[in-house]
């Protein structure tokens, strides 16, 4: 199994079936998109499909639905057949829960409570795959670090320059970078050993990036990662990751519950922080 799969599966196998192939998609071949895209739309049916029959139904060989299966860390179709209708049962629960708050809502959408109700399911699913022995790992590093560089281009901004701001409190020299471009580039490559890079994935970088952040990787900076799950081009250049979670199509609902996520991460790791550094908590 290569690097790109072993990290896929990290987290994941502990979180709802239908969220994860939702949240892997993109990474999926042409093919494998096909099979996910079939049983997300079809998951209450599923219990009552072999192998062969799925197979069939999207045009593969029975092959490549086993091979599916254990891609997304399970044993075979039986073990991701059991997953998909467990998934299923709690999406309907959660479907009817809001189906009754909605009843007891006013003529008038409540958005306000939308978006609480995005929150907490992307907050729980986030506190699932999150181990606190992540935030220790990420704090013991930045605390050790003799310069630290934070990397955010996009909405990740807000959360690097607080990151950034209880850093420079506790004394540890930190910059940021806001771009891939040239004159950034240059900044990471004075890190060196003893040095952190801290990346905060909220856009795609070039290729050229990520080509420096290897560079660093393979000379001894420590690079850690926050980035959305199951959605990163730097897993394997990074020695430790935390993942914000995505469970809503609607795209500025995606983007609010990807945001709260993230100042969560880092308010939690602020946490880790204080209590490995022996300081008291603002």
């Amino acid at each position: 199994m290569n690097n790109q799969k072993s990290y896929i599966l990290k987290g994941l196998d502990i979180v709802s079936c239908l969220l994860k192939m939702r949240a892997l998609r993109d990474s999926f071949s042409a093919k494998e998109r096909r099979i996910a895209d079939f049983i997300v739309e079809n998951s209450h049916l599923m219990r009552d499909y072999s192998s062969q029959q799925l197979a069939s139904a999207v045009g593969v060989s029975q092959s490549s639905i086993v091979k599916f299966a254990q891609k997304l860390g399970y044993k075979g179709y039986p073990d991701l057949k059991m997953a998909i209708n467990e998934s299923v049962v709690k999406e309907l629960a959660s479907h009817s829960a809001s189906e009754q708050n909605n009843e007891s809502e006013t003529e008038q959408p409540n958005y306000l409570a939308q978006l609480q109700t995005a929150l907490n399911d992307s907050l729980t699913h986030c506190q699932t795959v999150n181990n606190e022995d992540v935030f220790d790992e990420f704090a013991k590093e930045l605390l050790a670090a003799k310069n630290i560089v934070i990397c955010a281009s996009h909405f990740g901004k807000i959360a690097a320059k607080d990151l950034s701001e209880k850093l420079l409190d506790m004394g540890k020299l930190t910059r940021i970078v806001t771009s891939d471009q040239p004159h950034d580039l240059n900044t990471l490559q004075k890190l060196k050993l003893g040095d952190v890079l801290l990346i905060i994935e909220d856009n795609r970088f070039s290729n050229m990036f990520a080509a420096t952040v290897n560079n660093l990787s393979r000379s001894g900076v420590s690079n850690l990662l926050i980035s959305k799950l199951g959605d990163s081009s730097m897993h394997s250049m990074t020695k430790a990751q935390l993942e914000w979670v995505v469970t809503e199509e609607d795209s500025t609902i995606a983007q609010f519950q990807a945001e709260s996520c993230l100042i969560n991460l880092i308010y939690a790791l602020e946490i880790a922080l204080n209590k490995l550094s022996g300081a008291s908590v603002n």
